[in-house]
């Protein structure tokens, strides 16, 4: 009993009603089907241990999956020596940091792969293909993205596991720097010279969301213990974001600089060799010269008219943000010429830009007064910078995302008409009453607010108590 109560504490990571109640679930369960009333059933199944530490599914433990853009033959860069060379003698965070398009995620799951052979690598995604904003995923906390981290090294026996549940980061975070320097006492004992390197990709992303919900973001939290109260041994740390994000990330924390550099001409050869047949050389001068190396502008190269890298073409750059706006003008102009008004869409961008994903079509739709058609065949027009899938739209990567939001996002008017629509639809759209709240703190709105939280019309499909007392 003795050992059990201990063992739920330390993985509760909280010393609260949680644990003791975690504590007399498990204890009941061992009770029941050691008695007579389970004389067939004495077998304790992972469902029943589930039941008694509050986890609805097993994937609770591991709330923050990956979301990675498969981009197809990966070029070597001829960085990745110099990053891996760093490691060695690496006493702070390593930034790695670059514009967007650049491929600062691709280039970390190089790094990732070339480190794992000699040690132990963990990669986070903070982006998770813009989920990172939906209200459930919360992959910007301590209480899911440190999770999520731990039981990943613990789902490798390397450590003991942490339970969600825990709501103090104080004690979550204590309990986080135990399981690494667990953690590292396990490799210790097969090979002292294998290290714990832990990768956090798009902490920008994280530290945005946060700031818009008056909260922290634990990647940042997470070098600030690092560098107050010190490294764990043998771990280091490893993250990215957009270079002129780095301020608003990491403030006047310290980190060790690694500023990604674009495909040089060499790179960008063996980009276009591996995805356009018969390629020339005076083509490959035109494709670096139009894209200055940019991964994202590439690919738009590869995928477009193969007039584009004419020589007479080669003294017209294209900026990324160029180009993906001229891709949602294009898409504007369409949607205007069907008859839609410029406000409309201007407020369907922006509501998409803020709204968390993935936003349902038909909802969408209903939402905005559009009739379904439209929408698809606007979001047709956006391809491949919106994606569609079986449960809505949602930006294909960050780069989109963060134009969008920076373009649109900031549209109050445009915004506040997204809002009116959501209130109007509290009582029919599960996904309206979801995503309102965090719309109008976005907004300010404090007085809709107050009012929403009083309304007490809901969805048809929330019948259930615990349901409506959520929304």
């Amino acid at each position: 009993k003795g050992d059990l109560r201990k063992i739920l504490v330390d993985w509760s990571a909280t010393y609260d009603a949680t644990a003791r109640a975690r504590l007399g679930d498990m204890r009941n369960i061992v009770r029941k089907k050691a008695g007579y009333d389970e004389e067939h059933l004495k077998v304790i199944r992972q469902v029943d241990v589930l039941s008694a530490l509050e986890l609805s599914d097993i994937d609770d433990l591991l709330p923050c999956s990956e979301n990675l853009a498969n981009v197809g033959d990966v070029v070597a860069r001829e960085q990745l020596p110099d990053a891996i060379a760093r490691m060695s003698s690496l006493t702070k965070p390593l930034l790695v940091h670059a514009e967007g398009g650049v491929g600062k995620t691709v280039f970390l799951e190089g790094l990732a792969s070339a480190l794992s052979n000699k040690h132990e690598v963990v990669f986070f995604d903070c982006f998770g293909g813009g989920a990172y904003r939906s209200p459930e995923d919360g992959r910007h906390l301590a209480n899911r993205g440190l999770i999520h981290i731990a039981n990943l090294l613990a789902c490798r026996s390397l450590c003991d596991p942490i339970l969600p549940g825990s709501d103090n980061p104080e004690i979550l975070f204590s309990t986080f720097r135990k399981r690494l320097a667990q953690c590292m006492n396990t490799l210790a004992t097969a090979n002292e010279s294998r290290e714990l390197i832990i990768i956090i990709d798009a902490i920008d992303n994280a530290a945005d969301f946060a700031k818009e919900r008056n909260q922290r973001a634990f990647p940042t939290q997470l070098i600030e213990s690092f560098e107050r109260s010190g490294a764990v041994p043998g771990v280091k740390l490893v993250v990215s974001c957009r270079s002129h994000r780095i301020e608003r990330s990491l403030g006047d924390l310290s980190y060790e600089d690694f500023e990604l550099r674009a495909f040089s001409l060499s790179e960008t050869s063996t980009y276009l060799r591996s995805r356009v047949t018969g390629i020339k050389a005076e083509e490959t001068r035109v494709a670096q010269a139009r894209s200055n190396g940019n991964a994202r502008i590439l690919e738009h190269l590869v995928d477009s008219d193969r007039g584009l890298l004419d020589v007479s073409e080669i003294d017209k750059p294209i900026a990324l943000d160029d180009l993906l706006q001229k891709r949602i003008d294009d898409a504007l102009s369409e949607a205007v010429r069907r008859g839609y008004k410029k406000k409309e869409i201007n407020a369907f961008l922006a509501g998409l830009s803020v709204l968390p994903p993935p936003v349902p079509l038909s909802e969408y739709a209903e939402a905005h007064g559009m009739a379904i058609g439209a929408i698809e065949s606007f979001a047709a027009d956006l391809a491949p910078l919106l994606e569609q899938t079986e449960h809505g739209m949602t930006f294909r990567d960050e780069p989109t995302e963060t134009l969008v939001r920076e373009s649109y996002g900031s549209q109050t008017s445009a915004l506040r008409i997204v809002a009116k629509n959501l209130m109007e639809r509290q009582d029919k759209s599960v996904y309206a009453a979801r995503s309102l709240p965090g719309l109008l703190q976005r907004l300010g709105d404090g007085k809709r607010l107050f009012k929403l939280a009083f309304d007490e019309r809901f969805p048809a499909a929330i019948s259930s108590t615990v349901g409506q007392r959520r929304i």
